[in-house]
This record gives structure tokens, sequence and C-alpha cells, in this order.
């Protein structure tokens, strides 16, 4: 369970606390967490979107239907692009130039681009 620490805290609260605790037979610690749960509002039931069986989709809708709702243009879809079969067997040794493979291999979806890392001035083995 999580804790805090409260710095700085005024001798006569503290006082206070004690003696506020023994008068309802606990420790100071217990008392100091009933006045914070006594002092802090429980979220609303909406507010925690794990505790809610309500959807996103019906939280947004009751949001927008009272202002009328809003009707939104899908944008058309494409078409998926299937990769071009790699004829690759694990056996076979890696291509003398592994970069021109690399290349040949990803240009048919674009390319990608890689930042390389600064080198350094040493050698490690």
């Amino acid at each position: 369970m999580p804790s805090i620490t409260v710095r700085n805290l005024d001798s006569e609260l503290k006082d206070r606390l004690r003696a506020q605790a023994a008068q309802h037979g606990c420790s100071m610690a217990q008392e100091a967490r009933n006045i914070l749960a006594a002092a802090l509002p429980e979220p609303p039931p909406a507010a925690n979107p794990q505790d809610s069986s309500e959807s996103l989709w019906e939280s947004i809708r009751k949001r927008v239907e009272p202002l009328g709702g809003i009707e939104l243009e899908l944008p058309t879809r494409r078409p998926r692009v299937r990769p071009p079969p790699v004829e690759f067997d694990p056996a076979d040794p890696p291509p003398e130039n592994l970069a021109k493979a690399i290349r040949d291999l990803v240009e048919p979806y674009g390319g990608f681009e890689l930042e390389l890392p600064a080198r350094c001035c040493c050698r490690h083995d």
C-alpha cells in the first residue's frame, strides 16, 4: 500500500492529531487516513473508465446526441498492399552485398530510414 510523508508539520497540529486519535481510539496514522478519506470526495463513476461498463462509443454518443449528432465522412479505403513473395532459404549464405539485398526487399514498400549512432573515437573489441 502506498504511503506519504508529511514534512514541516506544525507541532500544535501534530498534538491536535494525537489527541483526536486518542479520542477515537486509533493511531495517529489511522486518524490521518480517516481525515483524508472524509475530506476527499469520491471520484464520479464515469471518471474512471476501468470501473465503467459503458463503452467509449456509448460515452461519445451520449455527449453528442443532445447536440444534434454529427455526420462523419468515412475515408475511402485503399487496397491492402501485399508483400511480394520472398524466396529465401535459411541454409543459403547471405549475399555478398547484404545492404543491397535488404534495400531490394524494402524498396517496394517505400523504403525506410535508419539513424546510425555516432561513432566513437576508440575501438571496442
